[in-house]
């Protein structure tokens, strides 16, 4: 028989590397449009060409005036998370489109931050820099430009995180050498995104009526920063003799929605076809039907009185424009589970195998996100009533946890159009939207020449 191998912990080795010929630098990017917008503009930026990009340093800086035609009752409040102001992303690497036009981008990025971010991160650098909680202007009348047209709120904001192929990438390194220019497309998201509060600036004036006259807001001084590196002839010349016998392969996030308008029963079902090579998550959600016009924000709390952001776990307020709920029946308290069920169906297949409650949605926002165990850095879900008046999201997770953008292991319809649905029953009949995100992993594949395939 073989000895046993004999293994030291790494904390025990006295080791010393060295990576030769790495440099680094950050470019600024003008966008290709005013530096001044509004709600419905199209801001376009083209990334550097003939460089290897650390798409994780991608970033989108502004000013953001939200009380551009505010009023004297009611002046115009930033949303939370400065993402809030995209809604659509399109990129195009080499002339083709490699992320799709995925409607209302803004509410895919803040369901996926409910269960993929944690407290510690939005309450340190998301408040620093992306203005990750709604209620800070109020708690700060330093946030409101005395100068500016209606005394509404101004910020300078950072987007330094993205959905789909900017940052879900199987390597965080684009060689644009090789796939040619990289160009990113962005339409603002309407004005209802913002919410606001009088112009006394109290905190408990933050609840504005929808008879309130709607602020608009403008962005101003935009400009895009990406980090560029050099790693020296070996790296460059390792993709060479790989492309000279293959393509190389490049997996990424890729987002369809499916939405379900104006359901005003007590269940409902929302169906709906999609063709894939990997169909990692499904993610639903439910909002008012009214959802997209300007109103009042919501209190994520039991209590009727505003906490101090410092004491709260979380944030405790949240728009209208991004209030996730659940639609449980009046008379149930929100820590019970009552008679609110769902279902997920794929293809005549149910999952789970039985009309799973409430309390099991909550269970799955972290365990969807690999975030379980003793090590978890936890979610931004904070509690049940958070959950059911503003942060309901009821997920189904097809792929492999764990293995990463690397690995293709998500549900195969590539070539079948798969039905998928997704039922609820037991909720109020007042008008609600369902809409369901579904996550997949698409692949694009480098030829020589900067020839490009794409397969969703």
């Amino acid at each position: 028989m073989d000895e046993p191998s004999t293994k030291l912990p790494a904390s025990l080795l006295f080791m010393s590397e060295q990576l030769n010929g790495y440099n680094k630098n950050r470019f600024r990017l003008e966008p290709l449009s005013a530096q001044q917008a509004t709600a419905g503009r199209i801001i376009t930026v083209n990334l550097p060409e003939n460089a290897l990009l650390d798409m994780n340093s991608f970033r989108f800086h502004f000013e953001m005036d939200a009380g551009h035609n505010s009023n004297a009752s009611c002046v115009g409040l930033i949303p939370q998370n400065a993402d809030a102001i995209i809604g659509n992303l399109e990129v195009y690497v080499n002339g083709i489109q490699v992320q799709q036009s995925t409607q209302e981008y803004n509410t895919l990025a803040h369901t996926l931050r409910l269960g993929g971010w944690n407290q510690d991160c939005e309450r340190t650098k998301g408040r620093l820099v992306n203005h990750a909680a709604l209620f800070s202007a109020v708690a700060d009348d330093n946030a409101f430009d005395s100068s500016a047209n209606g005394n509404g709120e101004t910020a300078n904001l950072v987007i330094d995180q993205w959905a789909g192929f900017l940052n879900q990438l199987s390597t965080s390194y684009l060689p644009t050498d090789l796939i040619g220019q990289i160009q990113i497309r962005i339409t603002l998201a309407p004005n209802s995104i913002l919410s606001g509060c009088s112009s006394a600036r109290a905190a408990n004036a933050i609840n504005t009526t929808e008879s309130t006259t709607p602020p608009t807001y403008q962005l101003d001084n935009m400009y895009f920063t990406v980090d560029s590196i050099v790693v020296g002839d070996a790296y460059n010349q390792l993709l060479r003799n790989q492309l000279a016998h293959s393509t190389l392969p490049l997996n990424y996030n890729e987002y369809y929605s499916f939405t379900l308008p104006a359901q005003a029963n007590t269940n409902f079902t929302n169906r709906f076809s999609l063709s894939s090579g990997s169909i990692d998550k499904i993610l639903a959600i439910n909002r008012a039907n009214v959802y997209s016009t300007f109103g009042q924000a919501t209190t994520l709390t039991p209590s009727t009185t505003f906490i101090s952001p410092l004491g709260a776990i979380g944030n405790v307020i949240t728009g209208k424009y991004f209030k996730l709920e659940s639609f449980k029946e009046t008379d149930e308290r929100d820590s019970q589970d009552g008679t609110l069920r769902y279902q997920f169906n794929v293809n005549n297949v149910q999952y789970p195998m039985y009309e799973a409650r409430n309390s099991e949605a909550m269970a799955d926002v972290a365990f969807c996100n690999d975030k379980h165990g003793m090590d978890s850095k936890g979610i931004l879900v904070s509690s049940p009533t958070a959950f059911c008046r503003g942060q309901a999201v009821y997920m189904l997770q097809l792929n492999h946890p764990g293995l990463g953008l690397k690995c293709l292991s998500g549900y195969n319809s590539r070539g079948i159009n798969s039905s998928i649905s997704f039922t609820m029953k037991g909720i109020v009949n007042t008008s609600k939207d369902n809409t369901c995100f579904v996550q997949t992993t698409a692949q694009m594949r480098i030829g020589q020449g900067k020839q490009l395939s794409v397969s969703f």
